[in-house]
């Protein structure tokens, strides 16, 4: 197909003084968009009606392109332009591998090795180098080139470096073009970058290239000797920039972005199971929850692979279990994130592990929480709908409450004489001291936001005498006790048997704040049992019998006593042994016969 000649239409009556524009052909036809719109401004000289005749196809300087000139009416002045020489520049990137082995990668002793070459080449050719290849004229070829390496999907990280540009990721390059019918190559060695995750989508590469002018400029505003054209040559515009894309060998065959298919599920071992997805867990709860969480991909590869884990705030991430120790978790705002695969195989492949959390910071004012397990690829999904996994938490507030008393002293004696209320000027004078300890522990369970001791005091009995008189109430914990019947005659206090009606009572409520597992408060009532009451009421009794428990025997005087007993024993012994009763005849002793032989005459015999 003939090649469409380039156009110059002139517009004399255009703005301030005219213009030209310039229209350039291809096979197709005249590209309707101008590549030149050029007016008398730009060569500093005021002109009218620039354009209003225009002379092509006359090749003026000699370099082989053909000039325009440029005419106005009404300045009576012409305007020669000149054509600049045109390179076409034939530009190619190829490397040593069109396949990159993944495997090779992930070995962290190859990590600083080059994973291939990449060279680029460059040829020319032009009109103006056809026709003077046996004359000494000459035109600059001088070409400035910059290779650009993609960076990572949604980050400024590039994926690759060169070794020869200080560990740049960009190549900025230079060379003048020598022989046109040679190529002149550049090779550069490519490094992976450690951090590069993505051995999905290949690695690609830009080449850009242009000529290099300097600082020379092309046209002339004086009326000096005219500059040499030929010296600034341009770039043909059918000349493009290229790119090249290296792939990872990944196992997927049916599509190059490799077609996974994910599912995930999880469970807790700890919490009680109500139903299905949905646990128990105690508020105060202090031992870790294990979160099982089971990975499997039923098809094709999956890169970068990873595993969510989106945690309510009162539910912190601890780590993982053994079998998770070799993959890559971090916490961020409530979200664990872990690298389960890059790629993570297909074909029914499965991994389980577990993640550690820490439920202490439940409070009781919760009722339900959700903690919801996802993962992704960036390989092509099959199905999304089993890709995440929701675990609903029922909050609940279960404990045990003990309650242990004591008194002290475990006896109390009364004595004396009798005294009035109005002759008492001292707590001393009611009698002796009196203190009940009750200790109240959450022994077992989770978080006791607030509870209620109540303990009916015996103050005085049913004839209103006075029995324990209360004095004070001491505290050990966040508890707070009413003291509305606390040492009402300001020197005295109450007790008896309340439930049987012998004695007057008084109800006392302490308000106990919040409690977790192994706390406890202590609530300390001191008393004064009233001496003059129990002589009064009780004179059957005796009072100063001691009544006491039976006292403890000392323990030297046990070791003592055994003593003495073995003593008797080795005592006794020895007697018996000097007596002979341990001496027994043997039974397997022969007797020995003793007799003598007598020699005796024949005759006497008979």
């Amino acid at each position: 197909m003939a090649m469409y000649t380039d156009l110059a239409v002139g517009a004399p009556y255009e703005g301030d003084g005219g213009a030209v524009y310039i229209y350039r052909g291809s096979k197709l036809g005249l590209i309707e968009t101008p590549s030149q719109r050029i007016t008398p401004q730009l060569f500093g000289q005021k002109i009218q009606t620039f354009g209003y005749s225009i002379i092509g196809g006359t090749d003026i300087d000699g370099n082989n392109y053909p000039d325009v000139v440029v005419g106005s009416i009404e300045s009576s002045s012409i305007v020669v332009l000149r054509s600049r020489p045109v390179l076409n520049i034939t530009a190619s990137l190829t490397t040593s591998e069109e396949y990159i082995e993944i495997q090779q990668l992930l070995n962290p002793d190859r990590i600083k090795e080059s994973i291939f070459s990449l060279k680029v080449c460059f040829t020319y050719d032009s009109q103006f180098q056809k026709n003077n290849e046996n004359n000494t004229r000459d035109i600059p070829k001088k070409l400035k080139y910059r290779i650009k390496s993609e960076t990572l999907a949604g980050t400024s990280i590039h994926r690759v470096y060169f070794s020869a540009f200080n560990g740049s990721s960009n190549v900025k390059h230079s060379l003048n073009l020598q022989n046109h019918k040679a190529p002149q190559c550049e090779n550069y060695n490519v490094f992976l970058n450690k951090n590069n995750k993505d051995f999905l989508n290949p690695l690609k590469f830009h080449l850009y290239y242009d000529l290099d002018h300097g600082d020379a400029q092309a046209t002339s505003k004086s009326r000096e000797k005219l500059n040499d054209i030929n010296q600034h040559p341009i770039l043909d515009i059918h000349c493009k920039n290229i790119s090249k894309s290296v792939h990872f060998r990944k196992n997927c065959v049916k599509s190059v972005k490799c077609v996974s298919n994910l599912k995930v599920s999880a469970n807790i071992d700890k919490p009680e199971e109500t139903s299905k997805n949905e646990y128990k867990i105690l508020v105060g709860e202090k031992k870790d929850l294990l979160l099982h969480i089971k990975v499997t991909n039923n098809d094709e590869e999956a890169h970068e692979a990873m595993l969510y884990v989106y945690l309510p705030e009162q539910i912190k991430y601890k780590g993982t279990d053994d079998q998770g120790k070799n993959y890559q978790c971090e916490y961020n705002n409530n979200i664990v994130s872990c690298l389960i695969g890059n790629p993570m195989p297909g074909v029914n492949h499965q991994l389980t592990y577990a993640l550690r959390l820490d439920p202490s910071d439940l409070k009781p004012d919760m009722q339900n929480i959700n903690i919801t397990v996802a993962v992704n690829t960036t390989s092509a999904e099959l199905d999304i709908s089993d890709d995440s996994f929701t675990l609903f938490l029922k909050v609940i507030v279960q404990a045990e409450l003990k309650v242990k008393g004591r008194s002290s002293p475990s006896d109390v004696y009364f004595g004396g004489e009798v005294m009035g209320e109005q002759a008492m000027v001292s707590e001393e004078d009611i009698g002796n001291i009196v203190v009940h300890s009750y200790e109240m522990k959450v022994s077992w369970g989770g978080l006791v936001k607030s509870s209620t001791l109540e303990i009916e005091w015996p103050y005085e009995l049913t004839n209103h005498k006075h029995l324990l008189y209360l004095v004070d109430i001491e505290y050990e914990g966040d508890v707070v006790c009413n003291q509305e019947s606390l040492n009402k005659l300001q020197y005295r206090r109450n007790k008896k048997d309340c439930d049987r009606g012998t004695a007057v009572c008084v109800n006392v409520k302490c308000h106990i704040g919040a409690l977790t597992s192994g706390e406890s408060v202590v609530v300390k009532f001191i008393s004064r049992l009233w001496n003059t009451t129990f002589l009064q009421a009780y004179t059957v009794i005796m009072p100063d019998q001691n009544l006491g428990r039976p006292k403890k025997i000392e323990l030297w005087v046990i070791i003592a006593a055994i003593c003495a007993g073995v003593l008797l024993l080795l005592i006794f012994m020895l007697v018996l042994w000097k007596c002979g009763f341990f001496n027994r005849l043997r039974h397997d002793e022969a007797l020995v016969h003793q007799a003598k032989v007598v020699n005796q005459p024949l005759n006497q015999q008979l």
